[in-house]
């Protein structure tokens, strides 16, 4: 009931566009968040609502209702004459109200989603397919339930080097955003590299009908978004759907990834590509060095991208700027200009201490990747933050448990987020009889905003994943 109540704040209507922002307007995550949500004032914390137009004019609409209920009651309690009937049909429609405003937003994006959405994004599509037609840029597409964002900068920052090269901007990987990045082109690019995201069985051979790719690489396999596909298997079906498009020779799969090993295309890992062959790698806190070894010549390369999984990007972009004909010496110092990427194994000093800031982080191969660097780095103590993964279906209880036996065999303390994953979590601990500190916080954001005060000189710090609202 006390959850019930918490509807009645002033800036519920507010909360509800934020919830509907939040989820990217999916309208069924949209309502199994209120469905779960105990205290409507608890719940935007890591972020605010960003007033869009479109936030605007569903925040009038769902703020109109709610008035127009408000004056309705009161016209049943106050004008009433025929006693205590209409009163109380008045209080049932006050207690009614946050859920006819719920009810009032998922109308509006199916009606919207049907009647406007649909048909603007195939005139876009429609419109960015003929012009990608009529360009000679090489294509390549990016796939992969982890890693794609990093393969793409990668590539494109090795890539730029020699060749006028394009990529989607920041996490944009859906059929629209690739159709509105499309058409921002001055149709003068040589390479285009495109990450693509998948929630659905089909997601991925949309977006390759449009790009139509040259080349294409796979990052990964992992349980990542079972809530949406419930098996593996279907996760790899999505996956292949690039092989209809791109042959298996112009395909790169990450062999660093043991889900996909024996899958036909090139393989690439931290071990090279072809006769690039990768030895001497040294990890250390803000960097990692190799060598490359091709015909019997030698290249030492030097990059801040941190832990070994990265090496196979790396390598892959050697060999891609090689076939398309950029200077060696160019492409080094390219490399060697590389940066971590913002909440992807990001490292940072906090009062002497290594922080190494992996919050972006969401798979169970990101979270071994971490651990394997973590393991690798020397430390007066080992710290290992994180809430747990989500979307993982079925597997849930599996992969926190698994979760929990690696972080034991690696870290000397452990910080958790208490939410539904944090006992899977402490249960694979005890079953490699972890001997170190446990704590759990109720509140990730202050655990976050202490840390200066937690960590000391000499620690190393590993935090990986966050939770969004929707999922706290």
């Amino acid at each position: 009931m006390k959850g019930y109540l918490s509807r009645f704040r002033l800036d519920y209507v507010r909360v509800l566009i934020y919830m509907l922002q939040a989820t990217e307007y999916r309208a069924w995550e949209f309502v199994k968040w209120c469905h779960r949500t105990k205290d409507f004032g608890k719940v935007m914390h890591r972020r605010v609502l960003v007033w869009t137009k479109k936030a605007r004019l569903l925040y009038a609409a769902t703020a109109g209702l709610q008035v127009a209920i408000f004056i309705t009651v009161a016209i049943l309690v106050f004008w009433q004459t025929n006693g205590i009937a209409l009163v109380l049909i008045g209080l049932f429609l006050l207690m009614l109200m946050p859920i006819l405003l719920e009810f009032l937003l998922v109308l509006v994006l199916a009606i919207g989603d049907l009647l406007v959405m649909r048909p603007i994004a195939r005139r876009k599509i429609a419109a960015a397919k003929e012009k990608l037609a009529g360009m000679k840029a090489v294509k390549i597409a990016v796939v992969g339930s982890y890693g794609k964002t990093t393969t793409k900068e990668v590539l494109k920052d090795i890539l730029a080097s020699g060749r006028n090269v394009k990529a989607t901007p920041g996490n944009m990987n859906q059929p629209l955003s690739i159709a509105e990045f499309i058409m921002s082109l001055s149709g003068e690019e040589e390479i285009l590299i495109f990450e693509m995201g998948e929630y659905f069985v089909g997601d991925v051979r949309k977006m390759c009908e449009m790009v139509r790719p040259n080349y294409g690489v796979i990052t990964g396999l992992s349980e990542a978004h079972l809530v949406n596909f419930k098996t593996l298997e279907n996760i790899k079906k999505t996956f292949d759907e690039i092989r209809d498009f791109v042959p298996s020779e112009r395909l790169f799969i990450n062999g660093d990834n043991a889900i996909l090993a024996g899958e036909k295309g090139v393989v690439y890992s931290r071990a090279g590509i072809f006769d690039y062959k990768v030895s001497g790698v040294k990890l250390a806190p803000f960097g990692t060095t190799f060598v490359v070894e091709k015909a019997g010549h030698e290249l030492k390369i030097k990059t801040a991208l941190l832990g070994e999984h990265n090496i196979g990007v790396v390598v892959l972009g050697l060999y891609l700027a090689k076939k398309f004909d950029i200077k060696p010496d160019v492409v080094k110092k390219a490399v060697l200009e590389l940066k971590p990427f913002e909440h992807r194994l990001e490292p940072k000093k906090v009062n002497g201490a290594v922080v190494i800031d992996d919050t972006y982080n969401g798979n169970l191969e990101g979270i071994k990747a971490g651990l394997k660097l973590l393991k690798s780095l020397d430390g007066q103590r080992k710290i290992y933050v994180t809430p747990g993964l989500v979307e993982q279906g079925k597997k849930t209880a599996e992969v926190h448990q698994e979760i929990g036996r690696e972080i034991g065999l690696v870290a000397s303390e452990v910080v958790l987020m208490n939410n539904s994953t944090t006992s899977f979590i402490k249960k694979g601990l005890d079953e490699v009889g972890f001997a170190g500190e446990v704590k759990v916080f109720d509140d990730p954001l202050l655990f976050y905003e202490n840390l200066p005060q937690y960590v000391a000189s000499g620690d190393v710090v590993l935090m990986q994943n966050d939770w969004t609202d929707n999922y706290a």
